[in-house]
């Protein structure tokens, strides 16, 4: 991504499995909210972050959904929530050592 940040912003993710969804960022309200939603073949999974002052950081809890025809969508988002929970904590761990 270049340049600031904002609402409209687009890129393309190189996950871990080898998918490359087409992103973009729908909402950012700093410093409590962000989200994206991407495409993939179809699919489309949208990712909600909020974030909470915490000691010398934050909490951040999510919200994670994705939509297909039928209940594969709920399939899908069931199975790739620790997916995206263990994305989370890499890029907290990512942040962590910046400071």
């Amino acid at each position: 991504v270049v340049g600031t940040p904002r609402v409209g912003q687009t890129w393309v993710d190189v996950t871990k499995p080898g998918l490359r969804p087409r992103m973009r960022t729908t909402i950012l309200e700093r410093p409590v909210r962000w989200a994206e939603s991407g495409t993939w073949r179809g699919v489309r999974a949208d990712l909600e972050l909020a974030f909470a002052p915490a000691g010398v950081g934050c909490d951040v809890t999510f919200a994670f959904a994705v939509h297909v025809l039928g209940p594969v969508g709920r399939a899908f988002t069931a199975i790739s929530v620790p997916a995206v929970r263990s994305d989370l904590r890499r890029a907290a761990e990512v942040l962590s050592r910046r400071s």
